[in-house]
């Protein structure tokens, strides 16, 4: 890892005057290794995927287990891969085309989006097997926004309206499941925004002055803003983040073109993350941020060259924790799932 130079010196700005925030590291492809069992993981079992269309992991639970989606003509179709076992359960889902949005061990939360953009959450108790819909209350003022929900937190749902193109700004709403009258205005043209744990996140581009990223506190209402380097400005792709801990947001930059800055919940840009990523990120965990073939790892500071992919089209995928489960995609529609030492 090399210091990160002047020219792209980050600086935390919280609205009052205060010393500079240190330089953050900068980890470029240069930098990864080859992941190696016994060192960096433990190898628990090798998914075999593809055997439906478009199947795909994309979710691991904090117990350690695979969420499985695929697709055919009747619709979305989800099932819970036991690494352990190498048994897989199918789970209950509505609609056609569901999204699974979120699962824990009480609850799996999903979303359906009609044609008009308009969103229908369900919400399944896994002990009483007993599935409920609530449809987001219509608020944009503009006809043609599409909803998306972004954060789930107890039976509070955070979503945004906005264009159905992609980098643009969006509105924030929140709204308690099942009670349409408790909605409430969270945020006006955020850029590209997550919720998670209390914490709301977006990005503001600066047309004419510097971008920022920027947090607010629902319990405090405190705003924190960092402002992002000269000749970098926040890409469309969605701030992540799985525990509030740390963001992660995408950038285009004067050289190289795309960077990923990992940004603590204080405002401070601990990383800068140089690799080919003309996707972005694919995934934030609590251990660091899955790429197309390399995983960087906060806990330890490597960036790890975790699979020989070749072609594959599957999508890493890892959970929560401080040693996760994680899945790693190879080749011929295979997947490695292994646990972080």
């Amino acid at each position: 890892m090399r210091a990160l130079g002047p020219a792209l010196a980050l600086l935390l700005t919280l609205g009052v005057a205060g010393s500079a925030a240190a330089e953050p590291a900068v980890v470029t492809q240069d930098d990864a290794i080859h992941a190696r069992a016994g060192r960096d993981y433990t190898r628990l079992a090798t998914l075999r995927l593809g055997e439906s269309e478009g199947e795909h992991a994309n979710a691991v639970t904090a117990s350690g287990k695979v969420v499985l989606t695929s697709y055919d003509d009747r619709g979305s179709h989800f099932r819970l891969f036991d690494p352990e076992t190498g048994r897989r359960t199918y789970l209950p889902a509505p609609g056609t085309y569901p999204t699974m949005i979120d699962i824990s061990a009480p609850t799996i939360w999903y979303d359906v989006v009609d044609r008009e953009g308009l969103a229908t959450v369900y919400r399944f108790d896994r002990s009483s097997k007993r599935m409920r819909s609530f449809r987001l209350p219509d608020a944009s003022q503009h006809r043609g926004d599409v909803y998306r929900v972004i954060g789930v937190q107890g039976r509070t749902v955070w979503y945004t309206s906005g264009p159905r193109q992609e980098h643009s700004s969006e509105d924030v709403w929140s709204v308690r499941f099942g009670r349409p009258h408790s909605l409430a205005a969270q945020g006006r043209k955020l850029g590209n925004p997550t919720f998670v744990d209390g914490v709301l996140a977006w990005s503001e581009y600066g047309i004419r002055g510097p971008s920022h990223f920027a947090t607010r506190e629902l319990a405090t209402g405190e705003v924190t803003r960092t402002e992002l380097p000269d000749g970098c400005a926040p890409r469309g792709d969605r701030v992540q983040s799985s525990d509030a801990r740390r963001f992660v947001l995408i950038l285009n930059c004067d050289l190289p073109e795309i960077e990923a800055a990992i940004i603590d919940r204080t405002g401070e840009v601990t990383t800068i993350i140089q690799v080919a990523m003309d996707d972005g990120s694919l995934g934030t965990t609590d251990r660091g941020v899955f790429f197309y073939d390399l995983f960087y790892d906060v806990a330890t500071g490597r960036l790890l060259d975790y699979s020989d992919i070749g072609n594959s089209e599957i999508v890493p995928a890892g959970g929560p924790g401080d040693h996760p489960v994680q899945v790693w995609p190879q080749r011929d529609g295979r997947a490695l799932v292994v646990r972080l030492k």
